[in-house]
């Protein structure tokens, strides 16, 4: 199916048009309402993950302690749903999850997401990945259960229909997937036509990027020397953080943290790399066109402090370079803001940064193999700066 068709049918759902107001929340209550109404039949779409004898649902509950959908069975495991469709997948935050809840050994923690699976194993700690495609492919098995034990005739098309919004909101998923290195990265020209769900579409395909630089990471880690596995910040290094505190890591190998996010109406990719012995963490931030160079300082300092830290990086040559934006894009007119090199930009309490445009009226559009090559230049940056 046509992204088109797939938009088309979308608008013509009435449960699209319910799930818009909180997505998360839409899919998590149907869902629960599913396993809890139609036990025997909905099984199917958690039989991957439940051990044999299983029954019927004992019990079934919504936002619950922070967790989504919690399905309980009788006399075996609990399964905890943590349901991302419209958020990306937070490690930090299955981390903390699963440290409030992981004492219990009766707890299966099960992601579903839209998402890839944001972890290259098997599992995450004790989490593990179910994609909406495969829930997508067990749902009409779901429906033919209900067709075959005769249930009312109103909930099999509701769970019909569900289905097919499932398989149309798939379509906008693998639109979003990286396709050639040639093909524009922002593809803006999709954004009228995307209506509601672009905010999704431009999520899913910075998660996508964010992915490919990881896997080069640990191929560019490997070229080094290095061990990919000791190199990326886990949240299960610190316990309850809610974000990722790379400035308190003491490690003799560089930490790095790569991840994509969603901002004033675009896609966000972020690369943080904390150096050993070092006290300030070097940063990346790709938001839509826009590219920053950052450090975080450490804690309590005052602007002027950061600032001060901010120049002794670029005057030592470590960081703030842009001249890649030059070579790469072949940009000679891109303007770095501030203009001023004794200037900067600051967020409270600890990001210091300069910027600039990688894409502008005149040139709106920017391959994919250039967007990756931009970023791993820098992060090659990163992992130089460990020798300066």
């Amino acid at each position: 199916m046509s992204l088109e068709h797939a938009l088309e049918s979308l608008s013509k759902n009435v449960l699209f048009s319910m799930s818009l107001g909180s997505k998360e929340l839409f899919h998590s209550n149907f869902l629960g309402w599913l396993f809890e109404t139609y036990p025997d039949q909905s099984r199917v779409l958690l039989q991957p993950f439940l051990e044999e004898g299983h029954g019927e649902t004992h019990k079934v509950t919504r936002e619950e302690g922070n967790v989504d959908l919690r399905v309980t069975y009788p006399k075996c495991k609990a399964v905890f749903i943590e349901n991302k469709v419209k958020s990306m997948p937070d490690l930090m935050q299955l981390a903390s999850y699963e440290e409030r809840h992981g004492g219990n050994k009766d707890i299966v923690f099960l992601l579903l997401s839209l998402a890839p699976k944001p972890w290259s194993g098997s599992t995450y700690g004790r989490w593990q990945y179910l994609g909406y495609d495969a829930l997508a492919l067990s749902l009409p098995e779901v429906v033919s259960n209900m067709e075959k034990s005769d249930k009312c005739s109103f909930d099999i098309e509701v769970v019909r229909r569900y289905t097919k919004l499932i398989q149309d909101v798939l379509v906008v998923a693998e639109e979003a997937k990286l396709g050639q290195d040639s093909d524009d990265f922002f593809k803006d020209e999709l954004r009228k036509e995307l209506g509601r769900i672009y905010d999704l579409f431009y999520k899913l395909r910075a998660s996508y990027l964010v992915n490919q630089i990881q896997e080069e990471t640990r191929k560019l880690l490997l070229s080094v020397g290095l061990n990919p596995d000791q190199c990326f910040f886990s949240p299960y290094q610190k316990k309850g953080a809610d974000k990722p505190d790379l400035k308190s890591v003491q490690s003799d190998f560089p930490q790095f943290y790569i991840e994509s996010g969603f901002s004033h109406m675009h896609s966000v990719v972020t690369v943080y790399c904390k150096l050993p012995h070092q006290a300030d963490v070097l940063g990346l931030q790709l938001q839509g066109g826009n590219l920053r160079l950052c450090i975080l300082t450490p804690d309590g300092l005052n602007r002027k402090e950061r600032e001060e830290r901010a120049r002794v990086i670029q005057d030592e040559n470590i960081w703030f370079d842009f001249e890649p934006v030059h070579e790469i894009l072949d940009k000679r007119d891109f303007t770095v803001r501030p203009e001023d090199r004794t200037k900067w930009g600051c967020f409270a309490p600890d990001f210091v940064y300069r910027s600039t445009d990688i894409i502008g009226s005149t040139s709106p559009t920017l391959p994919i193999g250039t967007v990756r090559s931009l970023i791993l230049t820098y992060i090659k940056k990163m992992l130089d700066a460990r020798t300066i």
